[in-house]
């Protein structure tokens, strides 16, 4: 399997809009490619490597994304960090920090108070937020 053949797979998946996450493209080329998981996992690594933000995400597409999972859970009643973070690496194929990181800032800008909860965890394991 060559990076092309990977990164060509990568580009199927994410044609809907949304990028693979990690996981899904490892299983995507094991699947179609039949390598072993460690081969899989080293073109994932190849491919992400060095990429803190998707080319084709800038700034205000973010923010507009962003604002997009924001409204859709203010008008369910609440708003969850943990769903918002879980929503921003769907949707931009983000590591978990980036993710927690971009939903951090755009939070503390949009609302302080609820910027102030901790996400971690603790939180996870105890169950505060819904899954």
């Amino acid at each position: 399997m060559r990076r092309e053949d990977a990164e060509r797979v990568a580009n199927e998946m994410s044609a809907n809009g949304n990028r693979p996450g990690k996981l899904d493209l490892i299983k995507e080329l094991r699947s179609r490619f039949g390598v072993d998981l460690k081969e899989a996992h080293d073109m994932v690594e190849t491919i992400y490597r060095g990429r803190q933000m998707p080319p084709q995400l800038v700034d205000s597409d973010v923010e507009t994304m962003l604002s997009g999972i924001y409204a859709e859970q203010s008008a369910s009643g609440k708003v969850n960090l943990i769903e918002m973070i879980k929503t921003t690496r769907q949707r931009t194929g983000l590591g978990l920090k980036e993710s927690k990181d971009l939903v951090e800032a755009y939070v503390k800008k949009r609302n302080p108070e609820l910027a102030n909860q901790r996400v971690g965890c603790l939180g996870g394991l105890l169950g505060i937020g819904r899954f």
